[in-house]
């Protein structure tokens, strides 16, 4: 699934349709795989005093962001 919406987002470079619907799966795919902080046991651990998480799980922040540039970038070109 990951793969496809990949390749929908290289070709929303050359077409703002699916480039449009592919950032819309995209953010739906990050949203998902951020709320494993939440689901997850054992994710949040307390270390020094300080609850940390599994960071890997974060970088899914950063690309609900870029999901929301791409949609908002082709939204006005449909």
């Amino acid at each position: 699934t990951e793969i496809i919406i990949a390749v929908g987002l290289i070709v929303g470079f050359f077409n703002p349709k699916v480039g449009y619907f592919s950032g819309i799966l995209a953010l739906l795919t990050f949203i998902t795989t951020l709320s494993f902080l939440a689901t997850t046991p054992n994710t949040w651990k307390m270390v020094d005093g300080v609850l940390i998480t599994n960071f890997f799980l974060l970088k899914d922040i950063v690309f609900i962001s870029i999901s929301l540039l791409v949609i908002e970038h082709n939204k006005k070109h449909i």
